[in-house]
C-alpha cells in the first residue's frame, strides 16, 4: 500500500524524499529499502510483503 501511494506521487511528478522518509518511518524500514521497493514498482514488479 505504501509503495502504491509513492508510485502515484512519482507518476504525478510530486514525489519528494520527505515522502519516502515518512513511508520508511511508518513501515519501520530504512529509507534505502523504500527506494528499492519503489524501483521494483516502477519496473512493474509486485510490492513486497511487509513483515513487521
Amino acid at each position: 500500500m505504501v509503495v502504491r501511494q509513492l508510485l502515484a506521487l512519482d507518476e504525478a511528478g510530486t514525489l519528494e524524499s520527505v515522502h519516502v522518509r515518512i513511508a520508511a518511518q511508518t513501515a519501520g524500514v530504512s529509507v534505502r529499502t523504500v527506494w528499492r521497493w519503489l524501483a521494483r514498482a516502477r519496473k512493474g514488479q509486485s510490492e513486497p510483503a511487509y513483515r513487521g
